[in-house]
């Protein structure tokens, strides 16, 4: 698990296609924002797009975390799972 598009990763896209501070073409660069995420559980991990991130925000209501390296938000939230065992003769 980690960050989707860590700041410093995309600073330095930026720097590595556009070297030159004062070009032109650095006002002219468009950066996309990402509409999807990823989620990770002991069993592995997925993708997610939008609108399972915001059901996942409505039902769990989680606490936003925000990585000063990264420079991107996290949370973490629990699912919880009860088993029933009935003893069969």
């Amino acid at each position: 698990p980690g960050p989707n598009s860590p700041l410093p990763w995309l600073l330095q896209c930026v720097e590595d296609l556009i070297p030159d501070k004062s070009s032109p073409y650095r006002k002219k660069l468009l950066l996309g924002l990402n509409f999807y995420g990823n989620v990770y559980s002991k069993l592995g991990g997925k993708p997610i797009i939008g609108h399972e991130y915001i059901s996942i925000l409505e039902k769990h209501k989680p606490k936003f975390m925000f990585n000063n390296v990264s420079g991107e938000h996290s949370f973490t939230y629990w699912l919880v799972w009860v088993y029933f065992i009935l003893k069969r003769n």
